[in-house]
């Protein structure tokens, strides 16, 4: 027998299998070396743990297991208003420049699904239709993989704080408008590392009370305006050395490529947390833009004064130094990394049309060119507008009607088409560019002639299944999303304290339904064959979470026990070191032959 770990060195359980009930049932199971397993089976005593009875499921011959990879897509015309009741025809879906077939249609229009739905795919669940006429709305549960997830992600290291708490004004009207209790926000923000201010939750209007306690809060861009504005004015006095001042510019740009990578660290870092989610997922970011090239603004004007004054020392290949300072690979990852996680990036530059200014009255020296600050704006602006562009989202840059460019972003939520099709592979895990366009006949129609009326993710990445479950489950457990089509449940059966202070063996019941499962028939004497698989994971009350843990299992039901087997259940027994307090638990069932999963966590309060 393994003893069992705690859950903080890996979450490994001791080898258990057990039996009861029903002993002519033969197990064919692999049996697991890190997940204890026991099975429950009529005929039961009577204070057994049995299931309403229900019809066994179909079965089938093999796995088959059909991926869909599904893109949102918006239409606008040119006064940026819905293009409503275009069809499957009307659209041209390519992947690494190749036509693909459309197997998955649907529009969703003012937050109704509305027209048919091509539902292509075999076994796709059936889906209930609000027909466009009135778009009168009925009773319509939103599906998990359609729920939108906002995140409001406030940088205060980038920003200052007079932009940010003018902008939050916006925002709180932006949530009680266009933001439903269908929907889930969470509230995020940065200052060299990411907190979670408000976990998700479905009342819009704890976010907005939250951001008044943000208020208080230092913005990080101040400092950094007061180095520039040394910076520049050194950079104008004549007298003072070239190299001297090319040298304090190499400084500064290099304090500002150190703070970048830690943005976009807490940028990339938010973003996987999300991976895991079901649903649309929109990421409103808000800064004072970002630089794409730290300090590009001071060698243009390094170079105006080489230029103009310092003609002999001047060398114009030093420009090329500032390349060294260059994030654009960094915010390629990270919107590759968001379109792998299906995460659009809605972003806000919230300094205004005139966040920038390189002189004032108390300036001497040389007079710098109106190039500096265009150089400035630019290079803050393109690096939210690309995070915008690639992921499908939008930007709202060099403007102080923030209320038009929300009012925006909420069209976005409230009407789309959705696109779906069965790449020619599976878990690959390469990237993949898309691209969807309007047929020419579309075009003509509609009078939209240019893709920039179309907007989408620009390439999604092929998740094996492995990769795909392991970022449910920790997305259940840091998240607390819950799916549970197997209807599995956990019960914490008892617990014993360890010798070690403040140490508990917990076990745990995972309980999962045989009539939930479905069962591929096996041999000649009608055996059916079960095969699952089972992740685990675990957060302790300090924050450290252990690594996940998979086993697969398999099990024959001999014929004559396979009507009482889709009474009953299975109990998986956990056994698992934990210390004392609340510690949060998540297991997550696959169901192999269907490629049906459930995700279910539960809170364990520990020893008290």
């Amino acid at each position: 027998m393994r003893r069992p770990v705690s859950v903080f060195a890996g979450l490994v359980p001791y080898n258990r299998l057990s039996m009861t009930g029903m002993s002519s049932l033969r197990s064919l199971a692999v049996v697991s070396v890190l997940l204890s397993v026991s099975m429950l089976i009529a005929p039961l005593p009577v204070d057994a743990q049995e299931t309403p009875a229900r019809s066994p499921r179909a079965t089938f011959e093999d796995a088959v297991h059909v991926k869909v990879i599904n893109v949102q897509v918006f239409v606008r015309d040119r006064d940026g208003n819905p293009v409503t009741g275009l069809t499957s025809d009307d659209f041209v879906l390519l992947e690494e420049k190749r036509p693909v077939p459309i197997t998955n249609f649907y529009e969703v229009h003012e937050r109704v699904k509305v027209g048919a739905v091509a539902g292509l795919v075999p076994g796709e669940p059936e889906v209930h239709i609000i027909d466009r006429p009135g778009l009168a709305r009925r009773n319509y549960i939103v599906p998990e993989d359609e729920r939108l997830n906002l995140i409001v992600y406030v940088d205060h290291h980038n920003i200052r704080p007079q932009n940010r708490n003018r902008f939050f004004r916006y925002v709180r009207e932006f949530l009680r408008q266009h933001v439903t209790r269908d929907d889930r926000v969470m509230l995020l923000t940065y200052n060299r590392s990411v907190k979670v201010e408000r976990e998700f939750t479905s009342d819009p209007q704890l976010i907005a009370n939250a951001l008044y306690d943000l208020e208080k809060h230092t913005g990080g861009r101040t400092m950094w305006d007061s180095d520039r504005a040394d910076l520049i004015r050194d950079i104008g006095e004549e007298d003072r050395d070239y190299f001297f001042v090319q040298g304090r510019v190499r400084i500064y740009s290099q304090q500002i490529y150190n703070d970048m990578q830690f943005t976009l660290d807490g940028l990339k870092d938010s973003v996987i947390s999300l991976a895991g989610l079901p649903g649309r997922k929109a990421f409103l970011y808000v800064s004072d833009g970002l630089p794409m090239r730290a300090g590009a603004d001071m060698w243009e004007a390094l170079d105006q004064r080489g230029r103009s004054v310092d003609s002999i020392e001047y060398d114009s290949n030093f420009y090329l130094d500032s390349l060294q300072y260059d994030s654009s690979r960094r915010f390629t990852d990270l919107v590759d990394t968001a379109n792998a996680n299906e995460v659009s990036f809605y972003t806000v530059d919230a300094s205004g049309p005139m966040g920038i200014n390189s002189r004032d009255a108390s300036m001497q020296g040389m007079a710098f060119s109106s190039n500096i600050d265009s150089v400035a704006r630019d290079n803050m602006h393109s690096s939210v507008m690309y995070m915008a562009e690639e992921t499908g989202g939008q930007y709202i840059v060099n403007t102080n009607n923030f209320r038009d460019g929300l009012n925006r972003i909420a069209l976005d939520f409230a009407s789309y088409y959705s696109l779906g099709f069965q790449p020619g592979h599976a878990g690959t895990g390469r990237r993949y560019r898309i691209k969807v366009e309007l047929t020419k006949e579309a075009q003509e129609r509609l009078g939209l002639k240019r893709d920039r009326f179309v907007r989408h993710r620009l390439s999604y990445r092929d998740k094996s299944v492995d990769t795909e479950m392991t970022e449910g489950t920790l997305a259940a457990l840091k998240l607390g999303y819950e799916k549970n089509d197997l209807e599995i449940s956990l019960v914490k059966a008892d617990e014993i304290r360890r010798e070690e202070r403040g140490l508990y063996t917990v076990h745990v019941d995972v309980q999962v339904p045989i009539g939930e499962m479905t069962l591929v028939p096996v041999g000649t004497e009608g055996e059916h064959l079960l095969r699952a698989r089972i992740w685990v994971q675990a957060l302790a009350s300090n924050g450290d979470i252990s690594p996940p843990q998979v086993e697969p299992f398999e099990l024959t039901i001999p014929a004559e026990d396979l009507q009482r087997a889709m009474e009953s259940y299975y109990t998986y027994t956990l056994p698992l070191i934990m210390k004392e307090g609340d510690q949060r638990l998540t297991v997550a069932v696959r169901d192999e032959v269907a490629g049906e999963t459930s995700f279910v966590t539960r809170t364990l309060r520990v020893g008290v």
